[in-house]
């Protein structure tokens, strides 16, 4: 287990594959909350439900709460350890955050698109590539 938590030391947060990783998940995070509330008695009656649509169902729960844990521990430590924003700015993205766990992890998907992805992709363009040699 610590050999898989040393993998995504600090330097982690700043490469592509994190962003990517990120960016996934607050997509599926907000695409999922986005469905469930246009169409919030689409899962109420359970009895009508077949096989495929039950599968269906659980894979899109199971791939909500891993991506909603990804997302909001991950905006959580980039917020306390990287973000480079103006202290006010800091407060309020606290506060959004905070208040969206509330709307399951909204917020930490907010804060990922507004404030970690263009942080951290200006800073991929601005690193130097490294020379083959």
């Amino acid at each position: 287990m610590s050999s898989l938590w040393k993998r995504f030391d600090n330097e982690w947060f700043h490469t592509r594959s994190a962003v990517a990783l990120f960016a996934t998940s607050a997509t599926v995070v907000a695409v999922l909350v986005a469905i469930s509330e246009l169409f919030p008695y689409a899962f109420a009656n359970a009895e009508n439900y077949s096989t495929p649509k039950e599968v269906t169902i659980t894979v899109a729960m199971m791939l909500f709460a891993l991506s909603n844990l990804i997302i909001v521990v991950g905006m959580f430590r980039f917020w306390v350890a990287f973000d480079r924003s103006r202290p006010i700015m800091r407060r309020i993205w606290f506060v959004i955050m905070i208040v969206g766990l509330l709307r399951l992890g909204l917020g930490a998907a907010f804060y990922c698109f507004a404030v970690y992805v263009p942080q951290v992709t200006k800073g991929l363009t601005e690193r130097p590539e490294p020379s083959s040699s």
